[in-house]
């Protein structure tokens, strides 16, 4: 895909959201970064000197239940807008539907360990990758919880000697 003309990138709350967009403004530095966050939210000054522009979610939150009415408005706002890029520094299900309803060129999730993860922009293909996540997710977890509880928890050593 060519380079975008227009980034915008879904503000979170996680440690080193400025990292993700100096990384942003660095994969894209033609484009104009504009920055899509809730109400009464004030970018840092780290954040300020990577973008070009904000917009405001109508809504306090982008999280359920609370932000559902503030992202549908606002994804009718960005549908209008005809984005080339959409990111978000996590993954969710809600961010998933929000990037879909916004009809973007390209949604992606710019993850914290430097992958970027191309999300689907059809409910068919987002449902079947969320499920097939979950399910692989789910077993790692069981097999985990199986090693550590029932196995480990009499053959493993005490970490340090009882006195």
């Amino acid at each position: 895909m060519s380079a975008p003309k227009s980034v915008y990138i879904v503000v979170s709350y996680a440690p080193g959201f400025h990292k993700l967009l100096e990384y942003v403004r660095k994969y894209h530095p033609e484009a104009r970064i504009t920055l899509v966050h809730p109400r009464g939210y004030t970018a840092t000054e780290s954040e300020r000197k990577y973008i070009d522009d904000t917009v405001e979610c109508p809504s306090r939150s982008l999280s359920p239940p609370s932000g559902w009415w503030g992202l549908w408005q606002l994804s009718r706002e960005l549908r209008q807008r005809h984005i080339d890029h959409l990111g978000f520094q996590y993954e969710s299900i809600t961010l998933r539907l929000f990037g879909i309803a916004c009809q973007p060129k390209e949604c992606v999730a710019w993850l914290g360990n430097g992958q970027l993860l191309q999300l689907p922009l059809n409910l068919r293909a987002t449902l079947a990758d969320l499920i097939t996540h979950r399910i692989s997710g789910y077993r790692v977890m069981l097999a985990a919880a199986w090693h550590a509880y029932l196995l480990g928890a009499n053959n493993e050593p005490p970490e340090r000697p009882r006195r």
